[in-house]
């Protein structure tokens, strides 16, 4: 969803601040980060994240992803 609403491919994000994002440990985060990176789909540096492959990263939400997005844009544009 940052990726939806940046330009380019970098996020300026840190663990501690998508950890709270998210509602969980920032352990998890590195965890998380360091997966995907190792998959090659990201690539992480200090305080930002540069997406790498963002059709395989739309494959792991097993068709969730845009949802939110979708209800959000129905109930605004619908108003």
């Amino acid at each position: 969803m940052c990726h939806d609403r940046t330009e380019g491919d970098e996020l300026v994000l840190t663990h501690e601040f998508l950890s709270m994002m998210l509602g969980v440990q920032r352990a998890g985060v590195t965890l998380a980060i360091q997966d995907l990176e190792g998959a090659g789909r990201i690539r992480a540096k200090r305080r930002r994240i540069q997406v790498l492959d963002r059709d395989k990263l739309l494959a792991l939400t097993n068709g969730s992803y845009g949802t939110p997005e979708a209800e959000y844009a129905r109930l605004i544009d619908g108003a």
